[in-house]
Order: structure tokens, then C-alpha cells, then sequence
């Protein structure tokens, strides 16, 4: 018995020495941002006259083509700053030819009283672009402003 147990060991050996040593590793560019997210204004008081007032707008351009049969999706998010999106809207789809996203002083109260912040705080939000692609034949990263 201990015979046979040589034999399939040593069988196995070139397999188990092939696997490890054939490592491939992939690393895919990311996209030049070509979106360029900006927002209308650097600072912000929220206030109860302004209440219904669009008072903060984020402007983007295009995503950049990505071929014959890409179909790019993008989406938006806003949230605390430097705290990796943990605290956000979470991801928001923009129609295709979108290119500007308008926030009211009580969207901004509401999503400031979600994330914890209580009034009279100062805070900073950071937003994001993901131009996600689908409908390839290849994978691509998807473009982030």
C-alpha cells in the first residue's frame, strides 16, 4: 500500500510544480480621466431661506469612447470626504447624455442628517464619477473623475 502511495506522489509532483510556477498577473491602465468632475461652488452655508434653492451642482464632461461596442453607464455618488464613500448616496445612474447633477439645500440636509452630521457642522463632501463599460467583447476599467 505504501508502494502505490510512492507512486501516485511522484506522479503528482511535476502537476503541483507546474501550477506554481506559471503565475500570470494582468494589470490593466486606467483610463485618462477625461470627465473632469467640478462642483459649482468651494463652499456652502445651508440655510432655512435657501431651502428649496438649487444650491450646489457638480458639471462633468463626457466619458471618453471606448470602441464600436462599448455601452457606457455612468454613475454619481457624493459623500463625506476621505472616508472611502462609507457615508455617501451611494451610487446614482445618470442618463446617457447626462452631464450635471443639481442638489437643493434640503437634499443636502438630508443627506447630511443621514450621514450623521448634525447641524451647525462644518464638513466636506467629495463626489465621484464611475464610467462603468459593458457590452464589450473585453473587459475595461472603468473610467473614474
Amino acid at each position: 500500500m505504501k508502494t502505490s502511495y510512492k507512486y501516485l506522489a511522484a506522479l503528482m509532483l511535476p502537476f503541483m510544480a507546474s501550477c506554481d510556477s506559471d503565475d500570470v498577473q494582468y494589470h490593466i491602465e486606467n483610463p485618462e480621466d477625461q470627465m473632469h468632475i467640478t462642483a459649482s461652488v468651494e463652499e456652502l452655508v445651508l440655510t432655512a431661506e435657501t431651502v428649496d434653492d438649487e444650491v450646489l451642482t457638480f458639471n462633468w464632461n463626457p466619458p471618453m469612447e471606448r470602441g464600436e461596442n462599448a455601452k457606457i453607464t455612468t454613475y454619481f455618488r457624493m459623500g463625506v470626504a476621505d472616508n472611502n464613500f462609507e457615508e455617501s448616496t451611494g451610487l446614482i445612474e445618470m442618463a446617457p447624455d447626462q452631464t450635471s447633477i443639481s442638489f437643493t439645500c434640503d437634499d443636502l440636509n438630508d443627506y447630511l442628517m443621514e450621514w450623521g452630521i448634525s447641524p451647525e457642522t462644518t464638513v466636506s463632501v467629495e463626489a465621484q464619477l464611475i464610467a462603468s463599460v459593458t457590452d464589450t467583447t473585453l473587459y475595461k476599467k472603468p473610467e473614474l473623475s
